[in-house]
């Protein structure tokens, strides 16, 4: 799969938030520099997600950095009643971001990291000194609701891992980005030294230009969606609010864009399509033939990752997510 430079990508990272750093940092990235990204196994994939696949793999592939995907799995087991094991959910996320993206990473389970000596020690030190008050100012409603010994160390723990992995670049959720105001009193408790980039990212709104945290699956897109269902969605989209822009515009800058095994006519209208989309100017239902066919090779790729020996998504019920 072909993607971007770096040259080209930094139009495509406007979309992104920067704390502590700025785009042009990431163009003095090379092979000693680290791309960090955290994740809890504890749901199927969507195409929300590509919007951060395609720029770390972009930027990889430009700068030969390392990635580093800190699979939270102790999160995972903590925060939800999980019917398989949290390995099984992490192979699955691996197949798609190794197998469809061609991102090389280190993968790092946090529970193999937080049950060390020197990370208790660590954690008990930065716990000892950082008051309650400040740790409460990064909760968000989902945290209060949370166990209160458990939400006020997790802030603490996350902003641990960074310090301890020191990556270059980190890559997380704008609704991380309280957690991360710690990093101050994590790093001088630790008398770490950080020179650390923060890419807070939104994904891709729904297909009814709503936030994707908390959308169904009639208004979202999997990675298991059948031809009908993928043509009935993208049909019934909705516009943006005071926009002509179609929610699944960003699809076209990030999941479906561009793919070397597709022929050379399809490759040109994806190339021409893009173009228009940096534009705001990619409207439905004129390009709606292009997105199902773009889709439907996404799909394809993703279900053949995922059905090569031994299986992992079996545990997906995927008539729900199409919402059939």
């Amino acid at each position: 799969m072909r993607t971007a430079g770096l040259d080209e990508l930094q139009p495509l990272l406007q979309s992104h938030t920067f704390h502590d750093g700025a785009p042009s940092d990431l163009a003095s990235l090379g092979p000693s520099d680290v791309l960090f990204w955290g994740f809890s196994p504890v749901a199927p994939l969507h195409f929300g997600y590509d919007k951060l696949f395609f720029t770390i793999a972009s930027l990889q592939r430009a700068s030969g950095c390392k990635v580093i995907l800190f699979v939270a799995d102790t999160y995972a087991r903590l925060s939800r009643p999980l019917t398989v094991p949290t390995s099984t959910i992490a192979d699955y996320y691996r197949r798609y971001i190794e197998d469809v993206w061609s991102i090389h990473a280190e993968w790092v389970l946090a529970s193999d990291v937080i049950r060390t000596p020197e990370y208790i020690d660590a954690l008990l030190a930065v716990a000892a000194q950082t008051r309650l008050s400040v740790v409460k100012d990064s909760w968000t409603k989902e945290d209060r609701a949370t166990s209160y010994v458990y939400g006020a160390l997790y802030p603490l723990m996350q902003v641990l891992d960074v310090c301890i992995i020191k990556p270059t670049v980190v890559f997380a959720e704008e609704s991380q980005e309280k957690f991360y105001r710690l990093l101050p009193n994590v790093a001088a408790v630790l008398e770490a030294g950080l020179a650390t980039t923060f890419l807070f990212t939104a994904q891709s709104p729904d297909l009814r230009g709503k936030p994707l945290k908390g959308s169904t699956g009639r208004d979202r897109l999997s990675l298991h969606e059948s031809p009908e269902s993928l043509r009935r969605k993208l049909s019934t989209a909705a516009t943006l609010p005071g926009s002509d822009r179609c929610p699944v515009s960003e699809l076209l800058l990030y999941s479906i864009w561009p793919f070397s095994s597709l022929d050379t006519l399809l490759a040109d209208r994806f190339t021409d399509v893009r173009q228009q989309t940096m534009k705001g100017v990619v409207r439905l239902p004129e390009n709606l033939d292009l997105l199902v066919a773009g889709l439907r090779h996404r799909v394809d790729g993703a279900a053949a990752a995922f059905t090569r020996p031994p299986t992992v998504s079996d545990w997906i019920d995927v008539t729900r997510l199409r919402a059939e």
